[in-house]
């Protein structure tokens, strides 16, 4: 599978800024994010042939640093009952005392479960991020060594699933870029306790605010720095800022 077909990204990109314009309006990211897992679930059953490893209980790519926009780690956040946030909180917050002040290139040398598993299955699966829902290997013996035993060997990782990730990823970011809203995405753990710990959070980006600024994110992290999708920007809105 090709990187999807500039027009079709393009009209991605503007239909997930009327999202995003909804979730402004009714103060929630309900409105942006149940389009975009429907969205990228409808998307992958055209590449449910391409073979993958991976199965219910297989996590070892749980161990890895996560990164996720704004409306994901919210979205995430507000499914949760009462008992699940209560017993996340205290998850998240062991799972920063590893995590806290690490890179994303010492990550990789860490063993660090995400806090969200629970006995390696994800508690948030209907709910995961985008990157998480696009991770996939077609050999998770590779997967273990890479990660889990730090064998340095490179996921087999089909391109479709790729190419889909990438898709989402970047049309989402336009999106909140056009509405004015932060879109770098920040690691995965610290943003589940500002999210989590601060009630007050959803309403604060929605309105404008960069609440995440200041967590950690690798250095590749803002997407329009890359021409390619800077064009994507301008097919879809007529002009870069």
């Amino acid at each position: 599978m090709r990187e999807r077909d500039p027009d079709d990204l393009a009209a991605l990109m503007r239909v997930l800024h009327q999202r995003v314009q909804t979730s402004i309006e009714r103060r929630s990211v309900s409105p942006l994010m149940e389009f975009v897992c429907s969205n990228l679930t409808a998307a992958a059953k055209h590449i449910a042939s391409v073979p993958t490893a991976c199965l219910r209980g297989c996590s070892h790519c749980c161990t890895l640093w996560v990164e996720a926009s704004a409306p994901e780690v919210f979205f995430t956040v507000k499914q949760m009952d009462a008992s699940q946030r209560a017993s996340a909180t205290k998850a998240v917050e062991a799972a920063c005392r590893q995590t806290a002040g690490a890179s994303f290139e010492a990550r990789a040398d860490m063993l660090t479960p995400c806090p969200l598993l629970r006995e390696n299955v994800c508690s948030v699966y209907a709910d995961r991020p985008l990157v998480c829902r696009t991770a996939v290997s077609t050999d998770a013996e590779i997967c273990r060594r890479s990660l889990i035993l730090f064998s340095g060997e490179e996921i087999p990782t089909p391109s479709a699933w790729t190419a889909l990730r990438n898709s989402h990823r970047v049309a989402l970011e336009g999106a909140l870029f056009r509405a004015g809203l932060a879109h770098q995405s920040r690691e995965w753990n610290e943003s589940l306790r500002l999210a989590l710990n601060d009630d007050h959070a959803e309403a604060n980006w929605l309105a404008g605010t960069d609440v995440f600024a200041g967590l950690p994110m690798p250095q590749d992290t803002v997407t329009f720095t890359h021409p390619q999708w800077r064009a994507v920007y301008v097919h879809a809105f007529g002009s870069f800022p």
